[in-house]
């Protein structure tokens, strides 16, 4: 709304500009032309500039119009785009507020895992998320996922444990992992995005960020995980 007024305010100054410079110009012309010029008479000649002047003036306000909805338009998706980056900013605050609870049962875990999931579905453009913890010997642990459409599947194919180890990734999900050494299991996060669209490099960014930032003084998302598979959280 605030938008909207300032921009008739400067459509309504642009507009008594014009018209003030074109009256200025048609009320001087009789003085600066007087008599003949060549073999044109005054009157002929004195309709002729102020013709050209209101052709001159229609273009410039045209021109003038068109840039300031140009540069309406950006300001607009400048708006947009800030809007977009506080809901982000608080699902991603809510996000890392789950890191700071430590569960004490697998169903804390696994309610904390699928808080974990359904948070990430909401910063990035995707259908579905999922987080799977797999042991050594490639069974499934664990595993949680957060959707829109109901789906399980990636193109009608499961994705398959042995895939995740061998690094298989695929054009249209992708999915982070980190290992535990000695614990012999690894967490791998799941989402069905296209890195080839400039938003979902934000997928990137935010988990990450969990790896190499403290959510915490003493709790990050590897000691996190860590200290879950130590106490046997998942099994």
């Amino acid at each position: 709304m605030l938008i909207q007024v300032l921009w008739r305010k400067r459509y309504s100054l642009l507009y008594f500009i014009v018209a003030l410079l074109l009256f200025i110009s048609i009320m001087l012309t009789p003085k600066v032309i007087s008599g003949k010029i060549f073999i044109f008479e005054e009157e002929v000649v004195q309709m002729s500039l102020v013709f050209m002047l209101l052709l001159v003036f229609v273009f410039s306000t045209y021109k003038l119009v068109e840039e300031l909805n140009k540069i309406k338009q950006e300001l607009i998706s400048t708006y947009k785009y800030i809007g977009k980056l506080n809901v982000k900013q608080e699902g991603f605050v809510d996000l890392v507020k789950e890191f700071h609870l430590i569960p004490n049962s697998r169903n804390d875990y696994k309610k904390l895992l699928k808080n974990i999931c359904y948070r990430t579905l909401g910063l990035v453009h995707g259908d579905w998320v999922r987080i799977r913890l797999v042991n050594g010997s490639l069974n499934t642990l664990i595993e949680v996922k957060s959707d829109h459409d109901g789906s399980d599947t990636f193109n009608g194919k499961h994705i398959s444990n042995k895939s995740l180890m061998e690094g298989l990734g695929g054009e249209m999900y992708y999915y982070i992992t980190s290992s535990f050494g000695k614990y012999g299991a690894r967490i791998f996060c799941m989402a069905n995005v296209n890195l080839n669209e400039e938003d979902n490099s934000e997928f990137f960014n935010i988990y990450f960020a969990f790896v190499d930032v403290k959510l915490s003084s003493r709790l990050s998302m590897f000691n996190f995980l860590s200290i879950c598979i130590k106490n046997r959280l998942y099994l």
